[in-house]
């Protein structure tokens, strides 16, 4: 952990402490692959709400790419 600077937390350093925690997290994961990665990726979570969050934007960005292969739940489950 670095130094505390002696100022409040604000709402923009939770964001940047999240950001970051999740690229180590993805970096972490990415350093145990030895030929790919499967993105799964479904529209609704387990509760029937549509997915959002900090990785939507990387699943999309990926299938835009046109070199990967998504598995996707068949439509109605």
């Amino acid at each position: 952990m670095r130094s505390w600077s002696g100022r409040s937390w604000t709402a923009a350093d939770s964001l940047q402490a999240d950001q970051q925690r999740l690229q180590r997290q993805v970096a972490d994961l990415l350093s145990r692959v030895s030929d790919r990665v499967y993105l799964c990726h479904s529209e609704l979570a387990t509760n029937g709400q549509e997915q959002s969050g900090p990785l939507l934007s990387l699943a999309n960005a990926a299938t835009l790419m046109g070199d990967v292969d998504i598995l996707a739940a068949p439509e109605g489950q």
